[in-house]
Parts: structure tokens; sequence; C-alpha cells
């Protein structure tokens, strides 16, 4: 099974080309199981879940899963985080689980392991979004279909043809980092004000957790601990915890 990779600007039809070879196929439409990270109205597909994925075993019934932005899950900045970490085991076992993998993505950001076993791509080509009158753009959409060892396979696909698709999957839907809470916590710690509260914060609960702590009892290690039983995300803020909880005794 490929790795494939659809690439293009955005409003340039990636998933419209998704859509567009799931449903030009009856067997791919109806008897095979198809796993999205997006919002696709299609007969047997589910939600991609990438431990769920991981655990599937050896079977000779063919799967398909389609990653949306796929940047989001294999960016090349973050290939030592953990789900891209498992993500990366996934796309390597892949075959073993008779599994097709499609990424769809903006940009060229993947990580460098799937740029290296990706069998085919296809471009999208650049078109506008709205039109001269600001509504829109109802333009044909142009594709070119890379494999290794053949030509490059340019094609059209008619505007009122790719219409038809439209309904069956959403293209404004956002696909956000696992981690995009932490991620807004740590640029608002940017701020010196912000982060002062959520440490006096941090502070106010321990203390009212344990109304004896003293100087003796009060180790970096003992904090640390607290923080964990207390379920207090440490968000790299222990250091200042202790030096206001120290001041406090």
């Amino acid at each position: 099974m490929p790795l494939t990779g659809i690439r293009g600007k955005g409003g340039s039809g990636k998933n419209t080309y998704f859509a567009y070879s799931i449903f030009k196929n009856k067997k791919l439409l109806n008897d095979i199981t198809k796993y999205t990270n997006f919002s696709f109205d299609a007969p047997k597909t589910k939600t991609f879940n990438t431990i769920e994925l991981l655990e599937l075993g050896e079977t000779d019934e063919l799967t398909i899963c389609a990653i949306d932005e796929a940047y989001v899950e294999f960016d090349c900045r973050n290939s030592m985080d953990l789900l891209s970490k498992l993500n990366s085991y996934l796309m390597f076992q892949a075959r073993k689980n008779n599994m097709s993998m499609i990424a769809l993505s903006q940009l060229n950001v993947l990580d460098l392991r799937w740029r290296e076993l990706e069998d085919r791509y296809i471009y999208c080509f650049d078109r506008p979004i709205l039109d001269k009158n600001l509504k829109d753009y109802k333009g044909d959409f142009h594709y070119a279909l890379i494999s290794l060892f053949h030509k490059p396979i340019k094609f059209t696909l008619r505007y009122h043809d790719a219409k038809k698709l439209f309904k069956y999957f959403k293209t404004k839907m956002k696909i956000m980092p696992h981690d995009i809470e932490e991620l807004k916590m740590k640029l608002n710690l940017r701020n010196a004000k912000t982060r002062k509260e959520v440490v006096m914060k941090m502070v106010k609960e321990i203390m009212d957790a344990y109304p004896d702590l003293d100087k003796k009892t009060l180790t970096h290690d003992w904090l640390k601990n607290a923080l964990l039983d207390l379920e207090i995300p440490e968000m790299s803020l222990e250091s200042y915890v202790y030096v206001r909880l120290n001041a406090k005794l």
C-alpha cells in the first residue's frame, strides 16, 4: 500500500481530491474502512486515533488512514514529540497492517521520515479562493500525480463535478495540535503579570493543602511531589513557586 502525500495551498483542492478518489471507486467507498482526523461523511469511516491504529493486528483487509493538515501530526520541528513518534511508528508499520496512509498538507514541513518513505504525491495547483467580485471562486481544480519511475500525469476536475463532493467534508474544520492548551498557556506565561498570577495561585493551592508546611519540609523534591499529588501542572514554574513558598513560611 502506498504512502501518499496530497500537497497544495489553501483552496487548491486537497480535500476535494481525497473525496473524489474515494467516491469514484465503489469498493473504496463501500467496502474499505477509512480513518480520518477530519469530518468525512462516507460509509465505513471512523475518527482517526493513533493508539487504536497502532494496536491493530496484521490483517489482509485494506484500510485507509487520511490525515488532514498533516504537519500538525508530522511536524519536522516536533520530531521528538511523543505523538509525532507514535505517528511515525504507525507510518513505518502501515504496510504490515495493510494500511494506505494519506497526508494532506499545505506546507512541506512534514517529518523527514515520512517524506523519504512517500511513494507518490498529488500536487494541487494554485487557484484563487475568491474571484474578482470577492465571492467563492468557481473555477476548475488542476492536479498532477507524481510517483517513482513514472512521468507526472496532469488532470482536471471540473468545478461542477467537484461541487457535488463538498457536502461530504468540512474544509473549514480546524485541525489543532494535541497540546494546544499547553501551547496557549506557555504563550500566556511569557507575560510577567500572568506568570506571577499563575505562580501565586499555585502557592495558595499548596498552602491550603499543607497548612503545617515549614521551611524544613520544603525542598524542591517535596514540591515536585506535592504538585504531582495535587495534580497541578508544573509548566516549568517549580523554581518560582519554591521561592514564593519559601518567602511565605
